[in-house]
């Protein structure tokens, strides 16, 4: 989980360390990758342990994947 975390937060510093900057393929992975791997340990978690609110968690983590694999393609297109 602490993985992440700092996986988020060096994404979000990123963008504030450069608010113009295009978008690549790192930044997708640290801003929708760090989340989804959050929620995919907490739902690990939560449904080895207490057996409750684990689907929900890997449906948006599922979501959140999705949404990293468009931006990346949508930057790829763009840039191609």
């Amino acid at each position: 989980m602490l993985a992440a975390l700092v996986a988020l937060a060096v994404g979000s510093e990123l963008v504030i360390a450069h608010p113009t900057g295009h978008g690549s393929i790192a930044l997708a992975l640290l801003l929708l990758g760090g989340p989804a791997l959050y929620l995919t340990t907490t739902a690990w978690f939560f449904g080895t342990t207490a057996g409750g609110a684990w689907k929900e968690r890997l449906l948006t983590a599922a979501t959140l994947a999705v949404t990293g694999v468009a931006h990346v393609l949508v930057d790829w297109l763009l840039k191609g």
